[in-house]
Order: structure tokens, then sequence, then C-alpha cells
């Protein structure tokens, strides 16, 4: 008897373990930033990155769901919607199509496009969906009367030197906003009086403890800076997301798949 009362606690134990990692890496938390820069007729901006190919419900139709709550008027990517270990075969970008019917959709390509040497394949695959890649390009947008230029930097992974690309696209008329998958730079930014950048990466710090934050991030290792949330320094500010997905490490705790919206005012 006291030998079934131990199987039944380990067992009880064991369905709680894996409802909360269940649950901590497939429910969608939605975390909104209001910033206010001056902008008279309120911009709302969904922000996106490390999707990692996961799936939230068939064609990722609850992701599109929770955007479609939101209304936003542009959507932006930061970066690493595949995992360096898919293949072109695992270019299904159906639920970008339907994010495309939400509002404009812009990416920016992050370390797994290039370590899965698909940079090409998934930049064709978004812009057939409708999407606009940004692959160290800026566009001018008029969005509700407010003339923004927005930058797309690649990641590193590609070659490219995105302070270099920075100053050749940088222009200091303009509110600018930069998407660029890695948070490693606002000091960068900062230089050059970039208003608002757009970054993932970090996975959150992909373990997230009380009080200290997150605990692990590729390129900034324990207890990185830039995780999550808002960071500033002078006039140029930075949203980092978490992600939604994983890659080296396959579970998240105390660090939901985060959507993030930004209020610009």
């Amino acid at each position: 008897m006291r030998k079934l009362r131990r199987v039944l606690i380990v067992f009880g134990i064991f369905v709680l373990l894996f409802g909360f990692f269940f649950w901590q890496n497939n429910d969608l938390v939605v975390s909104v930033y209001d910033i206010d820069h001056g902008v008279e007729d309120e911009i709302t901006i969904v922000h996106l990155s490390d999707l990692h190919s996961k799936m939230f419900g068939e064609d990722n139709q609850r992701l599109v769901d929770h955007v479609k709550e939101v209304e936003p008027d542009l959507i932006f990517i930061t970066g690493d919607l595949i995992d360096q270990k898919n293949d072109e075969d695992d270019l299904s970008f159906k639920y970008i199509g339907d994010l495309r019917d939400i509002a404009p959709v812009y990416v920016s390509l992050g370390n797994h496009e290039y370590w899965s040497d698909l940079a090409e394949e998934v930049t064709i695959a978004l812009e057939d969906m409708g999407a606009v890649v940004l692959d160290n390009e800026a566009i001018h947008m008029n969005i509700k009367g407010h003339f923004v230029q927005l930058i797309g930097l690649s990641d590193e992974a590609g070659g490219s030197d995105a302070k270099e690309e920075l100053i050749n696209m940088i222009n200091v008329d303009m509110y600018n906003i930069v998407l660029y998958h890695q948070p490693l730079s606002l000091e960068m930014f900062a230089d050059y009086d970039v208003e608002l950048v757009f970054s993932g990466h970090a996975h959150g710090g992909q373990i997230r403890l009380p009080l200290i934050g997150g605990l692990i991030a590729p390129g900034e290792g324990l207890f990185p800076t830039y995780t999550s949330g808002l960071y500033e320094i002078e006039d140029s500010m930075m949203v980092v997301s978490r992600g939604l997905g994983n890659s080296v490490i396959p579970v998240r705790v105390f660090n939901r798949p985060e959507i993030v919206v930004v209020k610009l005012s």
C-alpha cells in the first residue's frame, strides 16, 4: 500500500510538472508598452520574434487570432521565424498571409535564417505571403499622417556590419524605427539618434527568476542585460520581445511566449 502511494505521488508530480511546462511553453501572453514620442494619432504596433517554426494551433491560428484582437496598424517580425535545423520543406508561412490581412507586415531576418542557409528562400516565401522583408534596407512610410523611416538590419550572421549599414541609411530629419534581431546594440543606436528599435533573440533569458530576470541568452551568457521589455538611453528606446518559440534550450520557465504591443503616442 505504501509503495502504491509513492507511485501515485510521483505520478501526480510528473503530471503537474508536465502541465506546468506545457502551459509555460504554449500559452500566449500579450505585453503592452505605451511610448510617448509626440505622435498625435496613436499608432499600434504588434511585434513578434523568434518563432523558430513553432505553431500555436493549426497554421498558427491562435497567434493570428490574438494579433487580430489588437487591431494593429503595423506588424513587425524581428527574425528567427525558422530554426537552423529546418530545411526548405519547412517554409510554410500561410499564417503570414493571415497576418497581412490584418495589417502590413515588415520583417528583418535573424541568425537562424542564415545558419540554415535558407535566408533567400525564407525571403521569397515571406514575400509570396505579402510581407515586406527589409534586408539592410530602409523605406519611408506615411502612418496616419506621420512620416517614418523604417530600417531593417540583417543579423550579423549574414556577414554584414550593422553599424556600417545603419550609418548609410539613417535619416536624422525623420523619425527612425529599426528592426534588428539582436538586442546588443542600444548604445550604437543612441549614438545615431534612432528613436525606436525592435529586437528579440534573447528568448527572455529562457528561464526567468523573480527579482533577477532572464538567466541566459545567446551572445550575452548568464544574467544578460537585454532580455525583455523596454530599455532607454537618452532619446533612444529599444523594445525586446521574449519571443515565441525555442531553439537549443527546449523549454521556457516563468517566461511564456510573448506577443508585444507598442502603442506609440
